[in-house]
C-alpha cells in the first residue's frame, strides 16, 4: 500500500538524513521536502515586524496548548507561495522515452558463434550443494547478459566460449559475506544449459518499437508520447500536491513564535526514532549499521531527527491554532479528501487501528489548513482546486 506524506514522517526523515548525509555539511539549503527552517523566535519576531503586514482581523494570536506549549500565530492569509509547475514538456516526454530505448535494446538471436561478454545468454540452471539442490538455485529460461555481475563471481564468465545447446557445469564458491547464511563462503556446482545467445542493438523509436515494447497496447509513437505526457503530468501533480501543501505550512510556521513543550517534542522523536528503526529492520540491519552505510555519525543522525521532530510539532501546533481560530471541524468531506489524497487501499477504520485517532485527526486538521491557507493565497488556489 501507499500510505503517503503525512503519515510517513519517519520514512521522510530517513529519506532527509540520506541526503543530508551526501551532501556539504555546511549548507544552509536542505533538500525541498525536508527542509528544516531555523524558526527561532528573534528571528520570527523580526520577520513578522519588518515583512509581515496584518489585517485587523490578523493581529497576533495567541494560542496555548497543554500538548504542545504556546503558539503566536504569524500571518497565514495573503500569502505569496510560489506553485509547482505541472506543465511537462516535449523534452520532458523524450528525456523519458530515451531511457526507455536504452533500457530496452532490441535484441537478435545469434546461433553461429559461441557466448562473448556482452550478450544476452538464454538458460536453465540447476544449483546443488554436496549434490542437493539449494533454495533460490534453480531457474529455466532464465535471461542472463554476461558481464552483468547478476550472479555470483565465475558464473557468467564460465559461459564464455560456449555454444548454444551445450551443457556447462560451474564450480563456485559463494562469498563469505553473501546475504543467505547458509550459503556464505559454501562451495557449490552449478548445471547449466545454454538455450539460445543473442546479440543487443540500440532501439529506434518507430511505430515497431512502440507495438512490441508495449505488448501491442500501443501501435504508434504519437499514441505513446501521449501515455508518457500524461503518465509524467500526474507524476507532477503528485508530487505538486505536497510541495505545495508543505512550502504554505512552512511560511506560516516561519511566520510564527513558538514555545514549546520538551514532551511533544520528545514523544514526536521517539515515534521517528522508531519509525526509522523499523524500516532499515526490514533490511535486516540496525540503525547503527545503516547510519556506517550512508557516512553519518550518531550525534548528527540524533540532531537532525531532533530538528525534524521540532519542525513536525511546530505544523501540527500551528494547524491546529489556525483550525481553532477559523472555528473549523472535521467532516466526513474531509476525512474522504485525506484518503483520496494519501493514496492508500487502507480504511479509514485500519488507518485509525494502525496510527491511532489522534494521529489520524492531526494529519486531517494539517491537511484542512493547510488547503485553506493556499485557498487564502494572494497567487493561487488549495491543492486540491487546483488538482482536482
Amino acid at each position: 500500500m501507499k500510505l503517503k506524506r503525512l503519515f510517513l514522517v519517519g520514512m521522510l526523515v530517513l529519506s532527509m538524513i540520506t541526503v543530508n548525509a551526501c551532501s556539504n555539511e555546511n549548507a544552509e539549503s536542505p533538500t525541498k521536502t525536508s527542509r528544516s527552517r531555523k524558526s527561532d523566535k528573534s528571528k520570527h519576531k523580526k520577520k513578522s515586524e519588518e515583512t509581515v503586514e496584518t489585517t485587523e482581523a490578523e493581529q497576533p494570536y495567541e494560542y496555548k496548548s497543554d500538548q504542545y506549549g504556546t503558539v503566536i500565530l504569524g500571518k497565514y492569509k495573503g500569502l505569496q507561495i510560489p506553485l509547482e509547475d505541472t506543465k511537462v514538456s516535449d523534452e520532458e516526454v523524450m528525456s523519458f522515452i530515451e531511457v526507455e530505448l536504452s533500457n530496452n535494446p532490441i535484441k537478435e538471436e545469434v546461433s553461429n558463434r559461441p557466448v562473448k561478454d556482452g550478450d544476452i545468454v538464454n538458460i536453465d540452471y540447476v544449483g546443488t550443494k554436496d549434490g542437493i539442490a539449494f533454495e533460490g538455485g534453480t531457474a529455466y529460461g532464465y535471461d542472463l547478459k554476461i558481464g552483468s555481475g547478476n550472479f555470483i563471481d565465475g558464473f557468467e564468465s564460465g559461459l564464455i566460449g560456449h555454444s548454444v545447446g551445450e551443457n556447462v557445469k560451474l564450480s563456485l564458491k559463494f562469498p563469505d559475506n553473501y546475504s543467505n547464511s547458509d550459503l556464505s563462503g559454501e562451495y557449490v556446482e552449478f548445471d547449466v544449459k545454454i538455450n539460445s545467445i543473442s546479440e543487443t542493438k540500440d532501439a529506434a523509436l518507430n511505430d515497431a518499437w512502440v507495438k512490441e515494447y508495449t505488448g501491442g497496447t500501443y501501435n504508434t509513437v504519437d499514441e505513446y508520447k501521449k501515455v508518457v505526457e500524461e503518465s509524467l503530468k500526474k507524476e507532477k501533480e503528485s508530487t505538486a500536491k505536497y510541495e505545495n501543501l508543505n512550502k504554505a505550512m512552512e511560511e506560516v510556521v516561519a511566520n510564527s513564535t513558538f514555545e514549546l513543550n520538551d514532551e511533544a517534542v520528545n514523544a514526536k522523536y521517539e515515534a521517528s526514532y522508531k519509525t526509522i528503526e523499523d524500516s532499515v529492520a526490514l533490511n535486516y540491519i540496525t540503525i547503527s549499521e545503516y547510519l556506517d552505510y550512508i557516512g553519518m555519525d550518531e550525534d548528527t543522525f540524533k540532531s537532525t531527527l531532533m530538528d525534524s521532530a521540532k519542525e513536525e510539532v511546530k505544523k501540527n501546533f500551528v494547524s491546529r491554532a489556525i483550525f481553532e481560530k477559523e472555528g473549523m471541524s472535521l467532516t466526513d468531506r474531509d476525512y474522504s479528501m485525506l484518503m483520496d489524497y494519501l493514496d492508500t487501499d487502507w480504511t479509514k477504520e485500519e488507518l485509525i487501528e494502525q496510527y491511532g485517532q489522534q494521529e489520524f485527526e492531526e494529519s486531517a486538521i494539517l491537511y484542512k489548513v493547510s488547503n485553506f491557507i493556499l485557498d487564502n493565497m494572494k497567487n493561487g488556489k488549495s491543492v486540491d482546486s487546483i488538482i482536482k
